[in-house]
């Protein structure tokens, strides 16, 4: 099996410089580098089972290939080449055992653990050689509970620690051949759950968490040359009120970061409810940021934040759980300095798929950090997938991330402050699940659709359901005042409602369609997940090739026929009347969610982390949000005039020189805005409907040619 691409490599002046204890070697990087995704994800292992990949940790670097490993039940690895190439054809079969494997290398062969009643031990040579069949028994007595278990490596022999069946932290020091150094059963190191270990150079670092005040971080050091417990029953690293819980840790060289997910700090996605926090400590064990570090203020709990390190700098992914359109679970990392800053903005795209993607794990080897994460529905039933990203080039696709804009506060505070500005909540909204698109018409007549199977219509005195849709979850529509509406979702069947009926098409594949506009009297173009793309003519589809590999996710046809498409990656397609081109312009990789233009060569693009792109016809160009929410809708009435809304119930105007926050009255997911008549309406997470009227002036900020929203088709 191979990746789907082809990695350019790329090194920069001063970057062959090691640093090296034993076997841990650490490129260092540049403070100003860039880390970003190169090529699209590509797939590990195919069927493997639920929650496969989770070990702490379960991916290791032999100085030229990774090793990734996971379970529970069957344990298997494969390799992955520093290019992303995955090296195995069939993965390598282990053993078996109850709780997902962890590995190391120790600069000769990998070594594998995990419980199997005792712990047991493989080692694989780095040509694919299983050295250990069956596998070797390392405890007697040990009493290993069935979870990951973690190791790290010292240039000598491996620290193994565990959580037991009674709730005690255990290590024992492993040699190289599997054998345990400090007796049969190891040693104590305090009373909590999930250990994981890293090493300084001279003692290892094992934290995990444990009852305190509530679930606190706890660690406590272990010299490397006699086993020696350096720290008592431990030390607390977070204490701070609610649960704080499964930590990470990794050694960059002058510090360790510990990361673990936080109950701190609030959600408005409807499903995440922690945060992803950390703390540098020193090597004499002292804890350098209290409060805690943010490091993602939306995070799924409780597991799946993981930490690695190059020289002088971390890089942290973590698993945010959304709730617009169909993206559900993604996967995200983020760059933290040895100095606890955050270099390279608020997030890295890394899955955003509509696919739902867990449990992300995080591995560094010669430049390039290898991210793997498990993964359910649309590419795979069940499976390991993975993303590679060039830690030693600003331009490794040719495109960057904007500084971020704003930083969440200890609070939690995600709000942009402003006054109510006019926006008012619709008190009559017609359903209480998430509406995805709105659309509006010049009469003032507004349609709605979203994961309820209904069109939902306002014709000027109260909302109303006036058709059934064939199959819930609509995430895309266009209508005009004839009345027609087309609407696009879940099994990418176009649906047309004509004011009376409804017709619809056949299920297409992929099975995902995500936004819909005319380009002709009897032709409908559509976009979708998977780079899909399908053209109908009266209502018969069949497929166009896009040739990009990432979700798209909206469409929009200026005034003059002019046809964009944007989605993943910072992906831009334009529509030539027969194929799509790539024109993705590279100011950014974040996911571009929504697109609006008021003619070819002005069109604006929004999407994660508060990106805004505008085409001039020649060039895009990024524009300052203020925020660092993502933004899901955009919509204008004249060249320089428009809304933009998005997470936390943000609502930026746009006035032709600067986006300004206004209050929404909602914390809830702004999905998408569209202008009726003179009034700008909202939807969102459960069924809010908000609304403001914005008069047509001759001067002012609503002043402008209202003429260039027309919804008539190009």
């Amino acid at each position: 099996m191979t990746s789907a691409f082809t990695r350019r490599r790329r090194r920069i002046s001063g970057l062959h410089t090691w640093i090296a204890w034993g076997a841990l070697a650490i490129a260092p990087l540049s403070a100003t580098d860039a880390t970003v995704p190169v090529g699209p994800n590509f797939e590990i292992a195919a069927s493997t089972a639920q929650d496969a990949i989770g070990g702490n940790p379960p991916i290791a670097f032999d100085g030229t290939r990774f090793f990734v490993v996971w379970g529970p039940s069957t344990i298997e690895g494969v390799r992955v080449a520093a290019d992303g190439t995955v090296l195995d054809g069939s993965p390598l079969h282990l053993g078996s055992g109850s709780a997902t494997p962890s590995v190391a290398f120790d600069g000769t062969n990998f070594l594998v653990v995990w419980v199997g009643g005792e712990i047991l031990a493989v080692r694989v040579s780095p040509d694919g050689t299983i050295l250990d069949n069956p596998p070797l028994q390392v405890t007697t007595g040990g009493n290993p509970l069935a979870r990951r278990i973690s190791l790290a490596f010292d240039g000598t022999r491996y620290l193994i620690a565990w959580r037991t069946t009674g709730n005690e932290i255990l290590a024992a020091r492993v040699a190289t051949d599997g054998t345990i150094v400090d007796g049969p059963a190891g040693f104590l190191l305090g009373s909590g759950f999930y250990p994981w270990v890293a090493f300084d150079g001279s003692n290892y670092l094992v934290v995990w968490h444990a009852w305190g005040n509530s679930l606190d971080i706890l660690g406590n050091r272990v010299a490397a040359t006699d086993g020696t417990v350096l720290d008592g029953g431990g030390f607390t690293i977070s204490g701070a009120a609610g649960h704080q819980e499964h930590a990470s840790v990794a050694f960059d060289g002058t510090h360790y970061l510990v990361v673990w997910t936080d109950e701190r700090g609030g959600d408005d996605f409807g499903f995440s409810t922690s945060t992803a926090r950390g703390a540098r400590v020193t090597t004499a064990g002292v804890v350098l940021d209290d409060p805690a570090l943010v490091i993602a203020d939306r995070h799924r709990g409780p597991e799946h934040v993981s930490v690695t390190a190059s020289a002088g700098e971390f890089l942290v992914t973590w698993m945010p759980d959304h709730n617009f359109g169909f993206r559900l679970t993604d996967v995200y990392g983020r760059r933290v300095s040895s100095q606890g800053t955050f270099p390279g903005g608020p997030g890295i795209p890394i899955a955003t798929s509509f696919a739902h993607q867990w449990g992300p794990r995080v591995g560094f080897g010669d430049g390039s950090f290898l991210v793997a994460w498990s993964e359910s529905l649309g590419r795979c039933g069940t499976c390991v997938w993975g993303q590679m990203l060039d830690a030693t080039s600003s331009s490794a696709v040719g495109r960057s991330t904007p500084p971020p804009t704003e930083e969440v506060s200890e609070t939690g505070e995600r709000h942009l402050a402003g006054s109510s500005d006019g926006w008012q909540t619709e008190p009559s909204s017609p359903t209480g699940s998430a509406l995805n698109d709105v659309w509006g018409l010049a009469s003032g007549e507004v349609y709605a659709v979203g994961e309820q199977p209904d069109l939902f219509h306002y014709d000027g005195a109260g909302w109303s359901a006036v058709a059934s849709l064939p199959n819930a979850r609509k995430y895309g529509m266009w209508a005009d005042g004839s009345p027609t509406v087309y609407a696009i979702g879940w099994c990418s069947d176009l649906v047309r409602y004509d004011g009376v009926s409804v017709d619809q098409s056949n299920c297409q594949s992929p099975a995902i369609g995500q936004a819909t506009w005319p380009i002709a009297s009897d032709t409908v173009l559509t976009v979708g997940v998977l780079g899909s793309s399908i053209s109908f003519t009266n209502l018969a589809g069949w497929k166009v090739a896009t040739g990009v590999p990432f979700d798209l996710w909206d469409l929009w046809a200026a005034p003059g026929g002019d046809v964009h498409a944007v989605g993943e990656r910072g992906t831009v397609l334009r529509w030539d009347s027969a194929a799509w081109i790539d024109v993705s312009p590279g100011p950014t990789v974040q996911s571009l969610n929504a697109l609006w233009g008021s003619a070819p060569n002005d069109l604006y693009a929004v999407g994660d982390f508060g990106t805004i792109l505008h085409f001039d016809g020649a060039v895009w160009t990024p524009h300052s949000s203020g925020t660092s929410e993502h933004l899901l809708g955009v919509w204008g009435f004249g060249s320089g005039r428009l809304y933009a809304v998005g997470t936390g119930g943000t609502v930026l105007r746009y006035d032709g020189h600067g986006w300004a926050p206004e209050s929404s009255g909602t914390n809830l997911p702004l999905m998408a805005v569209s202008l009726a008549g003179e009034r700008m309406w909202a939807v969102g997470d459960s069924g809010v409907i908000i609304s403001k009227t914005v008069p047509f002036f001759s001067d002012g900020f609503e002043g402008g040619d209202r003429s260039a929203w027309s919804s008539t088709i190009p």
